[in-house]
Parts: C-alpha cells; sequence; structure tokens
C-alpha cells in the first residue's frame, strides 16, 4: 500500500492597496515595506511562515474592483505534511 501525504493548508491575504478619499494605489512593494501593529512587514510574516516549515503553493491576485482589472490583494497559499 502507498503512504499518502496529507497536507494542511494555510491561505494568507495581503493588501496591497491603500485607499485615498478619491483614488486607491497600488503597489506591490507594500509587501515589504507597510508594517503591521506589531512592527512587522508581511515579507517578514511570509519568511516565518516557511522557516515554520510551510511551503509556498500559489499567490493569487484578488481584484474586488467590479470594474477594470485592479488587483487590491494577493492571496498567498502555503502547505505542509500533517503532523
Amino acid at each position: 500500500m502507498v503512504a499518502v501525504t496529507r497536507w494542511q493548508l494555510l491561505p494568507h491575504v495581503v493588501s496591497i492597496a491603500k485607499a485615498n478619499f478619491a483614488t486607491v494605489e497600488v503597489d506591490p512593494a507594500f509587501v515589504w515595506t507597510r508594517k503591521d501593529k506589531e512592527g512587522r512587514t508581511e515579507w517578514e510574516k511570509l519568511n516565518q511562515f516557511a522557516a515554520d516549515g510551510w511551503e509556498l503553493v500559489s499567490v493569487t491576485p484578488i481584484t474586488t474592483s467590479p470594474v477594470g482589472s485592479q488587483m487590491n490583494f494577493l492571496l498567498y497559499t502555503f502547505k505542509r505534511p500533517m503532523p
């Protein structure tokens, strides 16, 4: 019988938009530059996932604007073997 690996999945959504009153500024560099309340960038969080054994499977753009193709979020999906 072949052993089947079972996986844990971890979704992580990252905003790459900064909304002003009239416009939305989209900048993928926010992953490296914007800090959360704890003072960590998204890049630091993603690296922590890797250090914890999570493997990046995909990055999916999420569009919240019904018109056009403005990308406001990135969905990172990670996996690791179940313990």
